[in-house]
């Protein structure tokens, strides 16, 4: 963690001196202000904005009585209940088959850095000692 840190900062303070130089170099003259526009850039934002659709369902209850006639049947019952023996075997024979299915595993790994190092020289006319 403290080497992609260290690399990260060492990335922004290279760009930063690119940038930097560059653009003192284009305003040192600009409008007859001489040095006056020597100084730290402002900072830029990028913007994203991201669609989440929330779906929600209300629900309202509301009780109400309504009344039927139900009918309620007595009935008188006789029963007779003959007695029957029944042996009943059942013979289960098992096959096995094997059923594919696929079962997705999401994994996540972080790979080794991979540096680009790149650098240039460039030769300013020497204006103004601002930088």
């Amino acid at each position: 963690m403290f080497k992609f840190v260290t690399a990260l900062f060492g990335a922004l303070l290279v760009g930063w001196i690119l940038v930097g130089s560059a653009t003192d170099a284009s305003a040192t003259h600009r409008r007859g202000h001489g040095c006056a526009n020597c100084g730290p850039l402002p900072p830029s934002y990028t913007h994203k904005t991201k669609t989440v659709h929330k779906h929600v369902t209300k629900y309202r209850d509301v009780q109400r009585t309504k009344y039927f006639k139900r009918i309620k049947p007595i009935i008188h019952v006789t029963r007779i209940q003959p007695v029957v023996h029944v042996h009943k075997v059942t013979r289960v024979h098992t096959r096995l088959v094997g059923v594919p299915y696929p079962v997705h595993h999401h994994v996540t790994k972080w790979l080794a850095p991979r540096y680009v190092m790149t650098n240039r020289v460039v030769y300013l006319r020497p204006h103004c000692g601002c930088y």
